[in-house]
């Protein structure tokens, strides 16, 4: 279907019912105009419920790829925030199912967090893998690589990094499996396979 060519209305005229209908034509201002009006409020409902900056940008993002993805669906006639609350609270408790099943493996892992982050160690400051860690590490967001950085390297507690960055070890925690996933695939980008499985053994302990 090809693309409606109307002029997305300004803030000053907006109109949603009309942006929705050209967003549901495929107009890729439309649905620019729709993110900009809504995500703020979006944002702030979802980090209400997750109490996690990280996981609350992962999932206002997804709500909008969904938004895009199925936006024949959208009704123009219903309220449209009420639609994207939807999602978003669809996509938070899938979250919390998934914390909930992870639960165990993330008790399990933290018992023998101390032991595997040895063996990694080990692995990743060996004279030929210690440039292209310190490589991986700097592709990373620059309070990601903060994090990791004083983890892996400095060898600082969760309390330790807390303290001195001011925030929460949950969020340290995400930091680091994010940061721990990137490394895998800088590292299998790079040919180093034997790294590669180290790390993911690492992940998935």
């Amino acid at each position: 279907m090809r693309q409606r060519i109307h002029n997305v209305p300004s803030d000053t005229t907006y109109n949603e019912r009309e942006t929705l209908s050209l967003l549901r034509d495929g107009n890729a201002r439309a649905f620019e105009a729709i993110y900009q009006r809504h995500k703020r409020t979006l944002a702030t409902n979802v980090l209400a419920l997750v109490k996690s900056e990280i996981l609350a940008e992962e999932i206002l993002q997804e709500v909008f790829l969904r938004v895009w993805r199925h936006r024949e669906r959208i009704d123009i006639d219903k309220p449209f925030e009420h639609y994207l609350n939807t999602i978003g609270r669809n996509l938070v408790y899938d979250t919390f199912r998934k914390l909930v099943r992870d639960k165990q493996l993330a008790n399990e892992l933290q018992t023998s967090q101390t032991e595997s982050y040895l063996h990694v160690e080990e692995a990743l400051l060996k004279a030929e893998n210690r440039q292209l860690l310190h490589a991986a590490i700097e592709k990373l967001p620059p309070q990601r690589k903060k994090v990791y950085t004083r983890f892996v390297i400095d060898e600082k507690s969760y309390k330790e990094i807390s303290e001195e960055l001011g925030i929460s070890k949950a969020t340290i925690n995400e930091h680091i499996q994010l940061a721990n996933r990137a490394i895998v695939l800088f590292f299998k980008q790079s040919g180093n396979h034997w790294i590669e499985i180290v790390l993911i053994t690492l992940l998935l302990s």
